[in-house]
């Protein structure tokens, strides 16, 4: 989980410390469509998966991110 955390906080300069796994991505992260696009892109290639869009579409929190990047 640390390094979702460290992706989200390059997009969304929110301090790591300030992330826990019920973290709201829009919301407490303040990320617009454009910085989760760009860290999706981070995201699938740090962790070598495809992340389609119909199942990001469900994706609120950090722990909602982390269950299906390890879906994957």
């Amino acid at each position: 989980m640390e390094k979702i955390f460290k992706i989200l906080s390059n997009y969304s300069q929110i301090p790591i410390s300030e992330m826990n796994p019920n973290t709201n991505i829009v919301i407490d992260l303040g990320m617009s469509s454009l910085e989760i696009l760009s860290c999706v892109f981070d995201l699938e290639e740090e962790f070598n998966v495809r992340l389609h869009e119909e199942k990001l579409k469900n994706v609120v929190t950090i722990q909602d991110l982390m269950e299906l990047i390890n879906g994957q």
